[in-house]
C-alpha cells in the first residue's frame, strides 16, 4: 500500500507539474479523510479485533514515503524504472545534466510489453504501395539485425533551445537551455507521438552550447552512442541489443550547426541537403537540377576544411561535424539531418504564400482588408476554441507588405485550409494566378503532412512543388526565401524516411512544456537543473 500512495503521489505530481509541498498537501488531506473513516468503523465495530488498521501508526507508515523530499527522493534511486541524472562539469563556468542512454533503454527495453510492441511493429511487412512510417521508406530496413546482437534499435534524436522562464528585458535569454531528446524509430507511430515515450537525454545551458561548442557538450552523447553501436546491451532475459541513430531533427540552424555547415542562410551553401547557393533559390525547383550532397569520405572532408581556412570555396562546410565522431561507418548527412516540415512549410512558405494571395486579390481589387478580415473572423470553424482556429488574427498591411503572420503554425495551417471556403462567396476566375497558388499549396500541404502518402503521389508531389514555386516567383520574387528551396527535397526524403509527421519537430516541442510547467510552478528559489530533472516514474 506504502508503494501504491507513492507512486500515486508521482503521478499525479509529474500529470499536473505540481510542486512536492502542493502535492504533499493535497495527500495528507487524502491521510485525513481516510483515518476519519477508520475511525468511524472502529467505533462502530466494523473492524475486527486484531487488523492492524486499529493501529495508530498504520496511516503513518502508509504515507511514510511522501512525507519529505529526502524520503521520496530515497524512494526514487531504489525503483527500478528511474534513471538518475547526473552533473557533467563542462568548465569552471559551466555545467550541465546528462541522463544516461544506454540505461534509459536498458529499463525500456526490459519492459515486456514495450519490447512486445517494438518486436511485433518491426516484424510487420513494408506496406507495398503506401508511406506510413519509416519502415515502408527504403532509407531504414526493417527489422534491424546485427552480427553483434538480436536486434538493432533505430534512435531519433532531437536538439532544441527553449526559455523555461522567458523573462522580459535584455537578459530574457540568462535561462535559455538546450534540450536533447530522442525516441525509438521502431516504436508504432501511436505510442512514438506521446510525449512519454520522448526521453530526456541532457538540459544544457545554451551560453555553454554557444562558448564551448557541440564537441564538448555532446561529448557524453556520443560516447554512449559508439558504446551503444558497437558493445551491446544485455537484457534481463540474454537478448543482446544495439542501438543507432537514423535520424536527428531539429530546425534548419541546429541542422546545419551539428553537420558543421555555415549558419547563415542569406548567402553561400543555404542547403544541408544539395550545394544549392543563395542566388539558387528563386531559380532551381527540381531536386535533379540540384548536386547532392553524398556520403562524405575524411579525406574529402579535410579538403573542404583546408578550403576554409584558406578563404577558398568550401561548400559551405565550416568544420568537422560532431556526428563523424559516433564511429559509424559511413555517414550521410544530406540523410541523417531530416526536414521540419514544420518549420519550413507551415512557418515559412504557408504565412507567405497567404500574404502573397491576398495581397495579390487586394492589389485586383476582388477583396479589401476590412472585408478579408470580416471572413476571417465570422467564418464558422469546426473546431470551435480548441486553439487552433485563426479567427482572432488580423491581417495588417503591414503582414501583407512583410509576407508575414505572428499566429501559430496550427492557426496558419488551419487559415490555408479553409481560406478557399472563407472566400467562397467571392467572386474569384478560376484563372486568377492568386488563387491557383493558394490552392498548389493547399495540395502540397495536404501531401506532406499526411499520416499516409502513397508511393504514386511521390512525382506528382515533385511536379506540384514545381508548379508552385514558379507561380510564386511570379507574383512574389522577392519574398522566396530557403525555406522554398528545402521543399524541392521532400519527395525524395519521404520515399527513403516516409511522411514527414513522423519526423517533425511538432512533438518534441510539445516536451518542452513539460519543463516550461516545472518551472512556472516551482518557487524560484527551488528552480534548478535538479528540479527539472525530477523524471517521473515509467508505469
Amino acid at each position: 500500500m506504502t508503494d501504491a500512495i507513492t507512486n500515486s503521489f508521482l503521478k499525479i505530481r509529474e500529470n499536473y507539474s505540481l510542486p512536492n509541498a502542493t502535492t504533499r498537501d493535497i495527500f495528507c488531506e487524502f491521510s485525513a479523510i481516510l483515518q476519519g473513516l477508520f475511525t468511524n468503523l472502529k467505533a462502530i465495530g466494523m473492524i475486527a479485533p486484531g487488523s492492524e488498521l486499529l493501529n495508530d501508526r498504520y496511516f503513518d507508515a502508509m504515507f511514510a514515503n511522501i512525507q519529505t523530499d529526502w524520503r521520496l527522493a530515497e524512494f526514487l534511486t531504489k525503483h527500478p524504472c528511474y534513471v538518475e541524472p547526473t552533473a557533467v562539469k563542462l568548465s569552471d563556468e559551466f555545467s550541465m545534466q546528462y541522463v544516461s542512454l544506454p540505461s534509459i533503454l536498458h529499463v525500456l527495453l526490459s519492459n515486456d510489453d514495450i519490447l512486445g510492441e517494438i518486436l511485433e511493429y518491426i516484424s510487420k511487412p513494408p506496406h507495398p504501395t503506401i508511406l506510413t512510417d519509416f519502415k515502408d521508406g527504403c532509407g531504414i530496413q526493417f527489422p534491424i539485425l546485427s552480427d553483434r546482437c538480436d536486434i538493432s534499435i533505430p534512435l531519433i534524436l532531437y536538439t532544441d533551445e527553449f526559455e523555461v522562464c522567458n523573462p522580459i528585458g535584455s537578459a530574457r535569454t540568462k535561462h535559455k537551455l538546450a534540450a536533447v531528446y530522442f525516441t525509438l524509430a521502431c516504436l508504432p507511430p501511436s505510442l512514438r507521438s506521446r510525449r512519454r515515450y520522448i526521453f530526456l537525454n541532457a538540459l544544457i545551458p545554451d551560453r555553454a552550447r554557444k562558448s564551448l561548442g557541440y564537441d564538448k557538450v555532446f561529448s557524453n552523447l556520443i560516447e554512449d552512442l559508439r558504446n551503444l553501436y558497437s558493445n551491446p546491451i544485455k537484457l534481463s532475459n540474454g537478448s543482446l541489443v544495439c542501438a543507432k541513430v537514423v535520424a536527428f531533427c531539429g530546425d534548419s540552424l541546429s541542422g546545419h550547426a551539428l553537420g558543421g555547415l555555415q549558419g547563415s542562410f542569406s548567402s553561400g551553401y543555404i542547403c544541408r541537403f544539395c550545394y544549392c547557393s543563395y542566388g539558387d533559390v528563386s531559380n532551381i525547383f527540381l531536386e535533379i537540377q540540384c548536386l547532392l550532397r553524398r556520403v562524405r569520405t575524411i579525406e574529402s572532408l579535410y579538403e573542404d576544411l583546408d578550403a576554409a581556412e584558406q578563404g577558398r570555396d568550401s561548400r559551405g562546410v565550416k568544420s568537422r561535424s560532431v556526428l563523424y565522431n559516433t564511429g559509424y561507418n559511413d555517414i550521410c548527412l544530406s540523410t541523417l539531418l531530416l526536414p521540419d516540415c514544420l518549420r519550413d512549410f507551415l512557418k515559412g512558405v504557408v504565412p507567405k504564400v497567404i500574404c502573397v494571395t491576398l495581397r495579390t486579390m487586394k492589389a485586383d481589387k476582388i477583396l479589401t482588408l476590412p472585408k478579408i478580415n470580416e471572413l476571417i473572423s465570422t467564418f464558422t470553424y469546426q473546431l470551435k476554441d480548441s486553439g487552433l482556429n485563426p479567427y482572432d488574427m488580423e491581417i495588417t498591411n503591414a503582414n501583407l507588405s512583410e509576407a508575414k503572420l505572428k499566429d501559430t503554425a496550427s492557426q496558419k495551417w488551419c487559415l490555408l485550409v479553409h481560406l478557399p471556403f472563407i472566400l467562397r462567396d467571392v467572386q474569384i476566375p478560376d484563372t486568377n494566378q492568386a488563387w491557383q497558388l493558394l490552392i498548389k499549396c493547399r495540395e502540397i500541404g495536404e501531401i506532406i503532412l499526411s499520416d499516409s502518402i502513397p508511393k504514386s503521389k511521390i512525382p506528382y508531389l515533385s511536379c506540384l512543388i514545381d508548379e508552385h514555386h514558379q507561380l510564386f516567383r511570379l507574383l512574389a520574387p522577392v519574398a522566396m526565401t530557403p525555406k522554398f528551396h528545402f521543399l524541392i527535397h521532400y519527395p525524395r526524403l519521404i520515399t527513403l524516411f516516409g511522411p514527414p509527421v513522423r519526423y517533425w519537430t511538432m512533438r518534441f516541442e510539445a516536451k518542452h512544456q513539460y519543463f516550461k510547467d516545472l518551472a512556472r510552478n516551482t518557487p524560484k528559489t527551488r528552480c534548478n537543473f535538479s528540479t527539472l530533472l525530477e523524471l517521473c516514474t515509467l508505469e
